[in-house]
């Protein structure tokens, strides 16, 4: 695909999906936050980790919706990989009773790896 052709609507819609995932774990992280300083835990280390976790987690989307979209073809893979590892959550946090929370992380994380799986997308970051 040529260097300034637009890019394919697969790439621009995995881009999108990759943004609400960022935005929807920002938020995630600021009610981890909140709770962390409102709250007292039984495990202060704990309560800690995972505000951390998720607060990775953001910043890894975050940097992977800017790679890709600048075209760029490396941050394909990992976000296919966290991505998938959205897919048990999902599953947890439905079977947990939350499918209003769960339903939509299965489609986002869904949704994102068939884009990103996708030939166009594929042929647009120049992967292999």
């Amino acid at each position: 695909m040529p260097a300034g052709a637009p890019a394919p609507a697969t790439l621009r819609w995995a881009v999108v999906l990759l943004g609400v995932q960022t935005v929807g774990l920002v938020g995630v992280v600021a009610l981890l936050i909140y709770a962390d300083v409102r709250s007292t835990a039984n495990s202060a280390a704990g309560a800690t980790g995972l505000t951390a976790s998720a607060g990775l987690f953001a910043v890894l989307f975050g940097l992977f919706v800017w790679a890709l979209a600048g075209r760029r073809a490396w941050a394909r893979t990992p976000a296919i990989v966290l991505d998938l590892l959205l897919i048990p959550v999902g599953f947890s946090v439905i079977t947990s009773g939350l499918a209003v929370i769960g339903i939509p992380v299965l489609l986002l994380a869904g949704g994102t790896v068939a884009l990103l799986l996708a030939p166009s997308t594929r042929a647009a970051l120049g992967a292999r």
